[in-house]
């Protein structure tokens, strides 16, 4: 017999399976929602033309008997195309999630869906899961497109690829659940902007901020440097460079800890997401 869990308050009581099954659900049916749209074939168009023009480079442009040319140019590539899969994802993984949530509201759609046996949880965790699963699965497809294109040179490590890869996808999945939680109150192109600009650009105001608080008000930095510790530098699990320009592997306990990071941060978000979810009135 299945073990009972919390659910709403009409529905008290829901095996784990159930709450497996309808999960999968959501997920199911917000993928399908999502695949019915143009948003890949805008996206899928942009990486064919990336990698169309890293071939005509590759033909063209790369001579091999120039060994030093043809590495150079090969790293740039595998770095741009690295890059450019991590943007492509990066936008999919918050617009999906914005707007899955957003368009509910608007709409009103998910007044129907939960007078269904289903809680808020597992409607939000199953419109995450189609959401961070169609942006990884990108992202994973525009990477090995990237690997098919572009030539490998000595010292790309197999290591550093596996590392960029992971640290890559726990980053998109921060992205998603935080373009989430803002999603609930803002609108959808407005929470996936905000998120997108801290996810690319937060680290980057954290120094600056410190910089321009330490030069011109020192004395108030040592209460601020508390507070800036706490906010997150989502930039940090970007390790793209490690492998596109051979610059070796992470060692295990940086990994280790960005991994931690990383998964630390989403499971807040997450968490975020679902308290402010369950309190939205419909």
């Amino acid at each position: 017999m299945s073990e009972p869990v919390s659910g709403s308050p009409n529905h008290p009581e829901i095996p784990v399976n159930s709450v497996w099954r309808n999960v999968g659900l959501v997920a199911k049916l917000t993928g399908l929602d999502f695949t019915r749209r143009h948003d890949f074939a805008i996206v899928a168009m942009l990486m064919g033309l990336f990698l169309l023009a890293t071939l005509v480079i590759r033909i063209i442009g790369l001579n091999p008997n120039d060994r030093e040319a043809f590495e150079n140019t090969a790293r740039f590539l595998m770095s741009a195309g690295l890059a450019f899969s991590h943007l492509l994802a990066a936008v999919l993984a918050a617009s999906f999630s914005a707007r899955s949530l957003s368009e509910e509201f608007e709409r009103r759609t998910l007044l129907p869906l939960l007078a269904k046996p289903v809680t808020r949880g597992e409607v939000l965790g199953g419109k995450l899961l189609a959401c961070l699963g169609l942006s990884v699965g990108s992202y994973l497809l525009f990477v090995a497109l990237t690997l098919l294109a572009v030539p490998t040179v000595p010292g790309q490590q197999a290591l550093a690829l596996g590392q960029t890869l992971l640290l890559c996808v726990v980053g998109l999945v921060c992205l998603g659940t935080l373009s989430a939680a803002l999603a609930i109150r803002w609108t959808g192109l407005l929470a996936a902007l905000a998120a997108l600009a801290w996810y690319f650009g937060g680290g980057l105001l954290i120094q600056l901020t410190e910089q321009a608080v330490r030069t011109h008000w020192p004395a108030l930095w040592g209460g601020l440097r508390r507070v800036m510790a706490c906010l997150p530098d989502l930039g940090l699990l970007n390790q793209t460079e490690c492998f596109a320009t051979t610059s070796g592997h992470l060692s295990a306990g940086l990994f280790g800890g960005l991994l931690l990071y990383g998964v630390g941060w989403s499971l807040f978000f997450f968490l975020w997401t679902r308290w402010r979810f369950e309190r939205v009135r419909l």
